[in-house]
């Protein structure tokens, strides 16, 4: 019989009391860490962060060597220095709104380890026996940028080749998401990618549940501190953004519900009129490039049931 954890049969509406509550104590982000309350994605387990930058890579259909990479959100792990150079990179940008990251170096083993075997190259031995992170980002010429949107200063105009997030877009503040985009627009190379996989589901009970809230009470500092906070920002609304800040924009994986997941008659005003297609949207992934012009060239998406996946 497989375990379940508790957090998995608590209604939504317990995990917002039970978040809120916790995110006032002052404890530091690695104790919650510790304890699975409040964890920032998954880049700590290897084979996943080894998974998804291919994936990106793969999307993003790099050809160059040497190529220069940001990560948006890295979350608990710089492991994309690692991944990264095996894939063509020779500099690294992690940027995150915080100093997240593990420093235990037996993590960074495992990836490097991983990468190994999964790439199968004599060349690629590398003995890691670096004494802490600050070596091992030195080694990979990664920088760890933990100041949000303030890091950008640090970047060079067009100076990256591949920007690339995952389960990350979402969770900028909606005040600064348009700001942000710009900021990559402006680093961004000419002929450079951008591949953002984007979770549209409320990150409580993987429905549309926050979209029930007021704007005025979603934007709060209450709510953006409590460790459940998305931006809200629905599928069209995202896209139209993407163009206005300067991309061309694609669309792959787009994952629709059959069914909407929270009633429409729950929902507040602002998202109760939109069209059921748009609130269907549960997460896709966007390939951004530097447009001449606002044109917007969207493919025909590729939809996935999302019952399938469950």
């Amino acid at each position: 019989m497989k375990k379940v954890k508790i957090k998995s049969l608590l209604p939504w509406q317990v995990k917002v009391i039970i978040k809120l509550l916790i995110s006032r104590l002052p404890f530091a982000y690695k104790f919650w860490r510790s304890l699975g309350i409040f964890v920032h994605g998954k880049m700590d387990n290897s084979a996943y962060a080894y998974d998804v930058y291919r994936k990106c890579f793969d999307l993003a259909g790099i050809k160059k060597q040497d190529y220069y990479v940001l990560e948006i959100g890295p979350g608990d792990s710089l492991a994309t220095a690692i991944v990264s150079r095996e894939f063509g990179a020779s500099k690294v940008w992690l940027l995150d709104e915080g100093d997240y990251a593990s420093r235990d170096m037996n993590l960074y083993k495992m990836v490097n380890e991983h990468v190994k075997k999964s790439i199968a190259a004599d060349n690629s031995y590398n003995p890691f026996d670096y004494k802490n992170t600050g070596e091992m980002l030195q080694h990979y010429n990664a920088v760890y940028l933990t100041q949000g949107l303030r890091s950008f200063v640090e970047i060079s105009d067009e100076s990256v080749d591949f920007i690339f997030s995952n389960a990350v877009l979402e969770h900028i503040s909606k005040n600064e998401f348009k700001l942000f985009l710009r900021e990559t627009n402006r680093v961004l190379t000419s002929d450079g990618v951008c591949v953002h996989c984007v979770d549209l589901m409320d990150h409580l009970a993987y429905a549309l549940n926050h979209l029930r809230f007021s704007e005025k009470f979603w934007q709060s500092g209450f709510i953006r501190r409590g460790g459940f906070y998305t931006n809200r920002i629905r599928y069209g609304e995202m896209l139209d953004i993407f163009v206005e800040t300067g991309f061309n924009v694609s669309t792959e994986n787009v994952v629709r519900w059959n069914l909407l997941p929270t009633a429409r008659e729950k929902m507040n005003e602002k998202f109760k009129i939109l069209s059921e297609d748009d609130l269907l949207v549960s997460s896709f992934t966007v390939i951004l490039k530097k447009a001449c012009g606002n044109s917007h060239s969207k493919v025909t998406p590729k939809v996935i049931d999302i019952a399938s996946l469950l």
